[in-house]
């Protein structure tokens, strides 16, 4: 399958998991840390006035899929990308993805980094 295919079925997995599609979101930010051995995700459900709250969907499906998305992106020799950043925006139906190849503990979310992370998606009016 190839990456624009894949990057639709991931989002459209993302808005119909049961912990996204419950809340009023108006922006949605997934960020995803995958190496060979894990992965990780990390749901940041924004709402009209810029507050947040935390909604990850659980589940290997979206897992899956973004296991898949980095497999169809993979380039033989060169190291695939470690993290990324899928942001939705509800109003236009807008999907975007960050890839981050060089430096993926830059998405690494830990308690200590939760609101670091959250403003960081929030501020960053390139992607929305």
């Amino acid at each position: 399958m190839d990456k624009d295919t894949l990057i639709r079925e991931l989002g459209a997995a993302i808005i119909a998991h049961p912990k996204v599609a419950a809340l009023p979101w108006q922006r949605y930010a997934l960020v995803a840390r995958i190496d060979a051995q894990q992965s990780s995700l990390h749901g940041f459900a924004f709402d009209a006035d810029g507050g947040y709250q935390m909604a990850t969907p659980t589940g290997l499906a979206i897992h899956d899929k973004l296991r898949a998305l980095r497999e169809a992106m993979h380039v033989a020799g060169e190291t695939p990308w470690g993290a990324c950043v899928v942001r939705l925006v509800r109003a236009t139906q807008r999907i975007t993805v960050e890839f981050e190849y060089d430096h993926p503990e830059r998405w690494s979310v830990t308690p200590q980094r939760v609101a670091e992370i959250a403003v960081r998606l929030a501020d960053d009016h390139a992607f929305w």
